[in-house]
């Protein structure tokens, strides 16, 4: 379930908005920028770090950054998705006005999932990287990291 509204955006973008709206005035906004940045950085994180998992790898910096920068990155990828498609509205509204309506139920369907994914990650990364108080009793020795008697570390 984690995976379906991460997907459908990013669809939804490139075919949605990118394919139907080539016109400058989509292309060239502020939004672009945004989810492009944060998605490829999304995705530097990510593959690297399920090879290495799948590989019963762990790179401990890699591991912090699939379970921290999300904290930047989900929010500033929904505001340029948000933006991109609030900027496709004009032209949208004046050609295909079902669709313009559309894309406003899109826009105000981003709460929800937004919500779910980023509470989802904020659990996600308390298990695999433990409290502020885990970590520094990881520092000082005292308590090892539950995955990692498994996993070689790096």
């Amino acid at each position: 379930m984690t995976v379906l509204p991460q997907v459908f955006s990013r669809l939804f973008l490139v075919w949605g908005i990118f394919y139907v709206f080539p016109e400058r005035e989509v292309l060239n906004q502020i939004g672009v920028p945004l989810l492009v940045f944060a998605w490829s950085i999304t995705e530097t994180i990510r593959y690297p770090f399920y090879a290495l998992s799948v590989a019963e790898l762990q790179f401990y910096p890699l591991l912090w950054a699939r379970y921290t920068l999300f904290y930047v990155l989900y929010p500033l990828g929904v505001t340029g998705e948000l933006l991109t498609i609030y900027s496709a509205l004009p032209i949208a509204k004046n050609y295909y006005p079902t669709y313009y309506y559309f894309l406003i139920a899109i826009m105000f369907s981003y709460g929800p999932p937004f919500y779910f994914l980023y509470t989802h990650m904020i659990k996600q990364r308390r298990k695999q990287l433990g409290s502020p108080k885990q970590s520094s009793d990881k520092k000082e020795g005292k308590n090892a990291h539950k995955n990692t008697k498994k996993a070689k570390k790096l």
